[in-house]
């Protein structure tokens, strides 16, 4: 089968960015996400259903649609704004960290009913998706900020994407092995960072219960964060949508 380039030349970026902003809002909401916990599981009789609001979160962090009725900012114990911004970073961290198993060297077949054709993620088109998340995230404003607001956040923008772009390598050698890939992702780029920052964010509750509801509950929404990003990914593909306008099939 002949393997062809995936992207029409003068659609690549387009396409790029709509993933870009994908993952850029879905680490915004997975940090929401994680405040609406924080609030569920201070009034947990409220909710008899946790797992089915974790699943519903989980399933919509690429839409930015929520449905639900808990409002994360009037929870008597709230995670503070330097958290949230830590949290996000983390998310982001992580999200990124996926994006080799989904996007390096990924091969698609069309979904022509004659003659379906081989389609490829290049090397360029896989770099520019990289370029384009740590530029989207971390240096979006960098032209707005005045000189000394440069030299305040630089070096920590710097730190911040240098650990992205490890995390991104060190997935992308796991990728490259034989061995199975759901064990890549949970044994390589599982979570322990993120499960960490999100325990640090945790606020001081009033129960011993409180606690443990919520390390339990951030664990079971963490889990559940590569099939989020599949879906993701599989909806990009989805045939008739406006997205098909991205790709050499259409032509």
């Amino acid at each position: 089968m002949q393997v062809n380039s995936l992207f029409q030349t003068d659609k690549r970026d387009e396409a790029l960015e709509r993933l870009v902003i994908g993952i850029s809002e879905a680490a915004k909401n997975c940090t929401t996400v994680i405040k609406k916990i924080n609030s569920l599981c201070q009034k947990p009789k409220d909710y008899p259903n946790p797992s089915d609001l974790i699943n519903e979160w989980a399933g919509h962090l690429f839409t930015n649609q929520f449905h639900d009725f808990i409002d994360e900012w009037i929870s008597p114990s709230i995670i503070s704004v330097e958290n949230e911004e830590e949290l996000a970073n983390e998310f982001f961290c992580y999200l990124a960290s996926l994006t080799p198993f989904f996007y390096e060297n990924k091969s698609v077949i069309s979904p022509d009913i004659v003659k379906p054709k081989k389609y490829k993620w290049t090397e360029d088109d896989y770099k520019q998706l990289k370029i384009k998340l740590l530029y989207n995230w971390f240096y979006y404003d960098w032209d707005n900020w005045d000189g000394e607001t440069r030299l305040k956040n630089g070096y920590a923008l710097e730190l911040n994407s240098k650990k992205v772009t490890a995390s991104i390598a060190t997935s992308s050698k796991a990728n490259s092995t034989l061995w199975n890939r759901q064990k890549k992702i949970d044994d390589i780029i599982y979570a322990n960072n993120l499960r960490t920052v999100v325990t640090k964010t945790m606020p001081l509750y009033k129960h011993q219960y409180q606690a443990d509801l919520f390390l339990k509950y951030t664990d079971d929404f963490i889990r559940k964060l590569p099939a989020a990003f599949k879906q993701f990914d599989d909806n990009f593909y989805e045939a008739g949508t406006y997205l098909h306008k991205y790709f050499r099939w259409t032509n």
